[in-house]
């Protein structure tokens, strides 16, 4: 007798079911802007479910050889899957950790899934088509307390600072011939870098002054000091009003290992230093006006009585150039000072000399003081009693003739002036 069957299904089957085993392997990404050599979890869950459809336990081993369980074990993980049962598991990884063993950066973690069973042992076990052994891994969120690992280029922009300057802008022939601008990073992260920053300004017009720019390296955990000068004194000549200051701080790209955590931040802070060296050409700085306070009978008695004046003068100069001073006096106490049209009566002048100045470092040591005491006649008189009289002092910088001096913003000049007036005074009569 020939049988010939074809295309046969079966759906179920009985028989008896001997000890079973197998392993697979897979993997899982890493997040691919980083190659973790090594990372510290500090929270985050791992999610499994396990579908066992057959009719036999099962014990299901799942194994990542690159995650340290606290205490110092690899992740292995044993579960026992009963019979046609589902199975929930979740693994707590706060405080494991990820490494690579040998140093070399991860992209991915491998894991294993093992199954053994028994079998039916010996017993006859129904068995359909459709019975099956089902794995299935959630994606885990990490969150890490720390990642040593080598990490891709990332740029983060500094916030702009936007700070105003007083510099003296009445002095239109500054020239400034060397400053300083000191750059403090603080770099609280374990990863290496560069900072890249531009330095603008805005003169009293509103047209850009030049721009300094620089590219500093800084260093990975640490503390990091650049000095800049190149370009500096052209953007400081301009007589700026307001600066800015922004730029870039990029890490990572350099293949360098690298430690970063989640508190990790850096700061920079920026300075220009005071002293500075430069040359001057004439120049004129003046005071703010100040309002003579005579009353009206002693304006009378002065015109009407004079014998004679004094003007004296006191003046400490704690500049390194000379001076001429001038005492003016007029009504319009704006004009007087910024009309330079409107005629004002010079009281007194003198000329100041320089102060002590250290000759090896250019800076001054010592102030000058000059007393003068001037005659003064019927003209400045007048002037100095009439109606709403103003008094200002004019200083004169001849200039250095191209030669560097030194200033500091400690340097100084200070004037006063009094008048001494002699008046005939005659016997009244009627007292």
């Amino acid at each position: 007798v020939w049988v010939s069957m074809e295309d046969m299904v079966v759906a179920e089957a009985g028989a008896v079911v001997e000890a079973q085993s197998f392993e697979q392997s897979s993997t899982t990404d890493l997040p691919d802007d980083m190659q973790i050599v090594n990372a510290d979890i500090e929270s985050g869950i791992l999610g499994m479910s396990f579908d066992n459809n057959l009719p036999i336990t099962c014990t299901m081993t799942l194994t990542f050889d690159q995650i340290v369980m606290p205490g110092g074990p690899t992740l292995n993980e044993v579960l026992t899957i009963p019979a046609n049962s589902t199975v929930y598991h979740v693994i707590n990884l706060a405080g494991a950790s990820i490494t690579s063993g040998d140093g070399n950066a991860l992209t991915s973690l491998t894991y294993s899934v093992s199954v053994e069973s028994p079998g039916s042992g010996g017993a006859e076990v129904v068995i359909d088509n459709t019975a099956r052994l089902r794995a299935s891994i959630s994606p885990a969120t990490l969150t890490f307390s720390e990642v040593t690992g080598t990490f891709e280029e990332q740029t983060f922009a500094l916030d702009p600072i936007e700070e105003e300057i007083d510099l003296p802008d009445e002095l239109d022939g500054l020239t400034l011939e060397t400053a300083t601008i000191t750059i403090d990073i603080e770099n609280g992260t374990g990863v290496g870098g560069v900072i890249e920053f531009t330095l603008s300004g805005i003169d009293a017009m509103g047209d850009p002054a030049p721009t300094v720019e620089a590219v500093i390296p800084i260093t990975a955990a640490g503390h990091t000091t650049a000095t800049i000068t190149d370009g500096l004194a052209e953007l400081l000549s301009a007589l700026p009003e307001i600066f800015t200051f922004e730029g870039n701080v990029v890490v990572g790209g350099s293949g360098e290992p690298g430690t970063i955590r989640p508190d990790d931040r850096a700061t920079v802070t920026w300075t220009i230093d005071a002293p500075v060296r430069m040359s001057l050409e004439n120049s004129t700085i003046d005071t703010d006006p100040e309002e003579i306070d005579m009353e009206d009978d002693e304006r009378e008695d002065v015109r009407d009585y004079l014998i004679e004046a004094e003007f004296t003068m006191d003046i400490e100069n704690h500049f390194p150039f000379g001076l001429d001073i001038q005492f003016v006096v007029g009504t319009d106490s704006l004009a007087m000072v910024d009309d330079p049209d409107y005629e004002v009566t010079v009281v007194a002048e003198a000329s100041v000399a320089p102060a002590t100045v250290d000759p090896l470092t250019g800076f001054v040591t010592e102030a000058v003081t000059t007393r003068s005491v001037v005659t003064i006649g019927e003209t400045e008189i007048e002037a100095l009693t009439q109606p709403d009289a103003w008094t200002a002092m004019v200083a004169n910088i001849p200039g250095t003739d191209g030669v560097i001096v030194g200033m500091k913003n400690a340097d100084y000049l200070r004037a006063s002036g009094a008048v001494t007036v002699e008046i005939l005074v005659e016997e009244d009569d009627d007292e």
